[in-house]
């Protein structure tokens, strides 16, 4: 019997089994690792994208004269009845 272990070749079904399964529980983890990392790498790139566009219209409106081309483009819309008409329906 001695001499029937010690000349095993291989592996056990058993043994192949259990590392199989020990593989597969790891790759699930890792999986489920990579899943929340990019669910959490799309928060972050979306409030970097609403960040950058804070600063970005912030930066426009606080330059003298940042408005001035849109306003100029459009001179027809500009109108004193337009004016007034703005005027009443905000307040």
């Amino acid at each position: 019997m001695n001499s029937a272990i010690k000349n095993k070749n291989g592996f056990a079904l058993v043994e192949v089994l259990v590392a199989a399964g020990l593989m597969a529980l790891v790759s699930v983890g890792m999986m489920q690792l990579n899943v929340n990392q990019l669910s959490s790498q799309k928060g972050i790139d979306a409030r970097a994208d609403a960040n950058f566009l804070r600063n970005e219209v912030a930066s426009r409106l606080s330059r003298s004269g940042g408005c001035k081309p849109t306003l100029t483009a459009t001179p027809s819309l500009i109108t004193a009845a337009n004016i007034a008409t703005l005027s009443t329906a905000g307040g």
